[in-house]
C-alpha cells in the first residue's frame, strides 16, 4: 500500500537514511499511476530528499523540514492546503503541494 511506503519514506528522510529513502521512493514511483499530479507529487518528495541533504539554510523547504513549532506547522499546512484546493493551480502544482502537506501531517503525528 502506498500510504505505508510513504510513511516509511518520511521516516527514512527524517533519520537521514537517504539510500533507503531513495529506494523507497522508487517503490512509490512504481506504485503511483502515471499522471501530471503524481509527477508533481514525486518531484516534491525528491525535493525533500535534496533539502535534507543540503546545508543551504536559504532553501524554502529547509524551513519546512525544520518546523517544530505547532503554530508554524499549522501555518504551512494552511498555505499548502490552499494550494492543493485551488483550481487555478495546475495538476502538477496540486500534486506537489499535496506531498508537502502529507509530509507535514507525518511531522504532526510524530
Amino acid at each position: 500500500m502506498i500510504k505505508q511506503e510513504l510513511q516509511k519514506f518520511f521516516q527514512l528522510i527524517s533519520n537521514k537514511n537517504f539510500k533507503e529513502a531513495e529506494e523507497t521512493l522508487g517503490k512509490i514511483r512504481e506504485k503511483l499511476e502515471k499522471s501530471i499530479e503524481n509527477f508533481g507529487y514525486l518531484k516534491a518528495l525528491e525535493g525533500l530528499i535534496l533539502t535534507f541533504k543540503s546545508d543551504d539554510e536559504k532553501l524554502y523547504l529547509k524551513r519546512l523540514i525544520e518546523a517544530k513549532d505547532e503554530k508554524e506547522i499549522n501555518q504551512f499546512k494552511s498555505e499548502f492546503l490552499f494550494h492543493v484546493k485551488n483550481e487555478l493551480h495546475g495538476d502538477y502544482d496540486r500534486g506537489y503541494f499535496k506531498a508537502l502537506l502529507d509530509y507535514l501531517n507525518f511531522i504532526k503525528k510524530s
